[in-house]
């Protein structure tokens, strides 16, 4: 046994005189106990009968066989019963009132019961006087109050009862209580020691001097961050290939740091032991609750669910392989306003209505790899429903938001941790347990009737308060510990991490409930701030002082959690003056002790710990990442060709592709937008319809809008075909045939409304009444114009499905003539109009804002569907003559402003048609060279950075 421990020396002296008597070694942390006998045993010390307990644990069982009427309050269940009473017994114009929904607020109460009831004091014995303002004592005194009274209720009783309880039975045992000093013990435990008489014993707990009498051999150093600071920790763990159970890491950080380590450590296949544990809200299972229990009180938004889903913490592949949170979050993202359970029948039946209305609208328009990338997404999504209406089902405990059974919500919540709580190693699968366990407790207080903001505070409080992963140490494990806790298992190796200035000596700050000088006020035995903060220093100091064999000190230049530079603390100075035997060292200095902040990667010649300081410092030749990732060498190449001077296979020269893709051979049908993807850029046309190429598809919608354009503009135009067709014999009359229009529209509306449910009802009537002015304005200008524009065929479709029986409409494509050149076409005209003898007029609705002019990819339209309706005009008419081509566009938005192509552009057009053909025929699917074309294209990814500018490089002579 070392003889340098003064404490284990003198609890050695203690078992050597008293070998037969039962010896009672009291510590607020009896794990710290156990691993200081353990020592003695290590040292060949042949301890006896020592048993190591908290006052409380001795108390409870000093009264195990007492016959008592009460029973003691299960363990960890204050925050919870807190918040209860918060909740339900405190007046409700007490500013206490409202805090039971606040995280973490709770808990604070309950320590300062917890104080105030081990200093001895009852609500009885406060008093207006100790307290700075009246109003904060009538408010602690009813809490306190309402707390005894809960107690009585409910049979149990509290620590400081059990000790006033077993005050008596310790005057009659037998045993011999060792108390290690200084340590600050509540009033209560001082009276129930003092009790004992002289069967208590002090041992020393700590040498004195700090880290000036520490023994061990010491070393410091300086990470750039927690991260880098926890990889040089885990990289000398490895590389000094050091028994893992001689190794103790005390974290003078808060808890984020205590996670990076913890994190890191898995990921290195470093086992670890954590004495604290690590707050469940800071692991991804507890934060899955946290977001769950939102959604709940929330009145199940769905906007809460997407985003829980988008978090990362919850998993649905236990629900189905290949199931994606991501997916089923984007699938969520157009309906974010809905809420309540029964709104998600409507919400997963419209996203399916939508993309098989998609699907419909896509194979009407000929666009086959559009419709198959809607039909696998409908595909998929079906069994993601399946996962996401298990989540819905299962929290039907908060359906009824002012009546939940506290069991049954603790049972919904368990029940989902278990289903869909991401766990991403072995800490989120103890998390898992932990808190399964810890919401177990909730039971203890009962089945409840609430509202579901009040259990949700009770299961949010029980959760926050409770740590998980946390155990004493083990063999063959590291143990991480806190600052002031080190030191206890006697490590050979120990690393104090994270002496910044804002970790030590830090602060402590006053209880928000019972001030320092309430405190002082109402009893002498009531820690404030300051003697807190004094403990806390002089508990580290005497921890610091008991370590042996080596200590690595260190601390980090960034924290990366707060956002901002990190100064040491002084006794990173202090430990950087005992390293190097300067004590005249001074901060300016620090970098000639410790030496410049270690960074991410690993050093050269150093151990790497995990895969981004293996990457960061490899320094990989180009062949060996080429050999490695095959696909990333294809990228360099094409990138690599394209930066040479001459049209290559990556640019879209494709020789083995000739011809196979005219229009004019064979017998397929195209649509005009067919060549208004050649016109517009061929290598777009290459990518999209010759290697089928699927660009990312965005289906995230305004959760702001009822209707998308694309669905208000179809809408419209149903609307306003199936009204033209009650006039084919004369003209509308505003006066008289409005009724039928808007009752048209309404009934549309009515239709797409069970379809697609708006988020509210408020968002339906601001869609409905802007649609109402907009086809008031379509019937109003109709009328006027009828005579210069005489509707004669509404929704006429060639080579596509016919709506509504439109005699015009043929189910064959259509084969024009341009030029020289012969193709297959199928579309929908919106409208042909007579403009005169013979003469008519091919209309296109808009509902958007007017175009100044019509560009060529665009004016495809036009072209082919001018020459098609003329073919179907003569069908009626042999002199049949379509002139022109109006994009009309029809809403207030638009200003019903007409833009009119005739013939001359018609010509214009077809003179682009050769060229076009001629790229097709020789493969030669040219980049383009205007920018704007670039601008929105889908497939940006796929060219590089300015591909117009290579284009412009390539072929000079081309018109932009």
């Amino acid at each position: 046994m070392p003889p340098s421990d003064p404490f284990l020396s003198a609890l050695a002296d203690i078992c050597r005189a008293h070998k037969t008597r039962r010896k009672i070694l009291l510590l607020p942390n009896p794990g710290h106990g156990v691993a200081a006998l353990e020592r003695l045993a290590r040292s060949g010390f042949a301890w006896a009968n020592v048993v190591v307990r908290s006052p409380a644990a001795y108390a409870a069982e000093l009264l195990a066989g007492w016959s008592l009427d009460r029973v003691p309050m299960p363990e960890g269940v204050g925050p919870a019963l807190v918040a209860l009473i918060l909740s339900r017994d405190v007046p409700k114009k007490s500013r206490l009132a409202g805090l039971a929904a606040s995280p973490g607020a709770s808990a604070a109460v309950w320590r300062t019961i917890r104080d105030v009831r081990l200093a001895g004091l009852t609500s009885k014995d406060l008093d207006a006087e100790h307290f700075l303002v009246p109003q904060r004592w009538r408010e602690l005194k009813e809490l306190l109050a309402a707390y005894e009274t809960f107690l009585v209720e409910r049979g149990w009783y509290d620590e400081a009862d059990l000790l006033r309880e077993a005050s008596a039975a310790v005057k009659a045992s037998a045993d011999l209580l060792l108390m290690p000093s200084p340590l600050r013990w509540s009033a209560l435990e001082r009276a129930f020691l003092k009790s004992a008489g002289r069967a208590v014993v002090e041992l020393p707990l700590y040498r004195e001097g700090g880290l000036a009498s520490m023994p061990a051999a010491l070393s410091v150093f300086r990470g750039v961050s927690q991260e880098a600071e926890a990889r040089e920790i885990a990289r000398r763990i490895l590389e000094g290939k050091v028994a893992c159970d001689a190794v103790e890491v005390a974290v003078a950080g808060p808890e984020y740091d205590r996670l990076v380590l913890a994190e890191l450590f898995e990921k290195a296949g470093i086992p670890v032991t954590l004495s604290a544990g690590l707050p469940v809200g800071a692991l991804r299972p507890g934060k899955a609750l946290l977001g769950y229990l939102a959604w709940a009180e929330s009145g199940f938004e769905a906007g809460r669910l997407e985003k829980l889903l988008r978090s990362g913490v919850l998993t649905l592949r236990k629900a189905g392989d290949g199931l994606s949170s991501l997916a089923a979050a984007r699938a969520l993202a157009r309906f974010s306003l809905y809420r309540g359970i029964p709104a998600y029948g409507q919400v997963f039946g419209a996203h399916e209505a939508e993309l098989a209305k998609e699907i419909e609208a896509a194979e009407a328009e000929g666009d086959v790899d559009r419709a198959d990338a809607k039909r696998e997404r409908l595909s998929a999504f079906k069994p993601l429903r399946k996962a996401l209406e298990e989540i819905v089902v299962g929290a039907a405990w908060a359906k009824d938001p002012e009546k939940v059974g506290l069991l049954e919500a603790v049972a919904g919540c368990r029940a989902f941790l278990a289903r869909f709580a991401a766990a991403g190693g072995e800490l989120d699968n103890v998390a898992i347990t932990g808190l399964t366990e810890s919401l177990g407790v909730l039971s203890e207080v009962g089945d409840r009737i609430l509202s579901v903001r009040e259990a949700c505070a009770l299961i949010r409080e029980t959760a926050l308060s409770a740590s998980v992963a946390g155990e004493r140490a083990r063999p063959g494990r590291v143990h991480l510990t806190s600052l002031d806790n080190t030191g206890w298992e006697g490590r050979p190796l120990t690393f104090v991490t994270g002496l910044t200035l804002g970790n030590h000596p830090g602060r402590v700050f006053q209880d928000p409930f019972l001030l320092d000088d309430e405190r002082g006020r109402l009893s002498p035995d009531l820690a404030t701030s300051v003697t807190l903060q004094k403990d806390r220093a002089e508990a580290t100091q005497g921890r610091l002082a008991s370590l042996e064999g080596e200590a690595v000190v260190s601390a980090y230049a960034f924290d990366s959690r707060e956002g901002r530079e990190a100064g040491p603390a002084p006794l990173f100075l202090h430990a950087a003056r005992k390293a190097t035997g300067k004590p005249e060292l001074a901060y300016k200095d620090l970098a000639l002790a410790a030496g410049d902040p270690i960074g991410l990667p690993a050093e050269p010649g150093k151990l790497p710990v995990d895969d981004l300081s293996w990457w960061l410092a490899s320094g990989l030749s180009r062949k060996q990442v080429d050999e490695a990732f095959p696909w990333a060498a294809d990228g360099k190449r094409a990138s690599d060709a394209r930066s040479e001077p001459f049209f290559g296979v990556y640019d879209g020269s494709v020789p083995s592709a000739a011809g196979a893709f005219d229009p004019t051979k064979g017998e397929a049908a195209v649509s005009s937008t067919y060549m208004a993807d050649l016109a517009a850029c061929p290598f777009r046309f290459f990518l999209k319809r010759v290697l089928s190429i699927k660009p990312k598809d965005d289906e995230e919608r305004s959760a702001l809008e009822w209707l998308t354009p694309m669905e208000r503009g179809d809408l419209l135009h149903q609307v306003y075909a199936a009204f033209l067709r009650g006039f084919t014999k004369g003209r509308p009359d505003p006066r008289s045939d409005a009724a039928a229009l808007l009752s048209l529209l309404d009934a549309q509306l009515a239709e797409f409304k069970l379809l697609i449910p708006p988020a509210t009802e408020a968002l339906y009537e601001t869609e409905r009444e802007e649609m109402r002015r907009d086809a008031m304005i379509f019937l109003e200008r109709t009328a006027a114009e009828w005579d210069a524009h005489t509707p004669v065929g509404r929704e006429v479709s060639f080579g596509m499905p016919e709506l509504d029986g439109e005699p015009l409409s043929v189910k064959d494509p259509v084969e024009i003539k341009l030029g020289r050149h012969q193709f297959r076409v199928h579309g929908r005209v919106d409208r042909l109009d007579k403009v005169g003898d013979q003469r008519y007029e091919v209309v296109d609705y808009k509902t958007g804002s007017a175009w100044a002019e019509i560009s060529l990819p665009a004016a495809f339209q036009p072209v082919f569907y001018l020459k098609a309706a003329e073919t179907l005009l003569k069908r009626l008419d042999p002199k049949a003559k379509a002139e022109t081509f109006s994009f009309l566009y029809s809403t207030r938005k638009g200003g019903w402003t007409r833009v009119t192509l005739g013939q001359e552009r018609v010509d214009e057009v077809a003179q682009e048609i050769p060229a076009l053909l001629e790229l097709l025929a020789a493969g030669q699917f040219r980049p383009t060279s205007d920018k704007s074309q670039c601008e929105r294209c889908p497939f940006a990814d796929a060219c590089g950075d300015e591909p117009w500018e290579r284009a412009k490089a390539l072929f000079p002579e081309e018109k932009k």
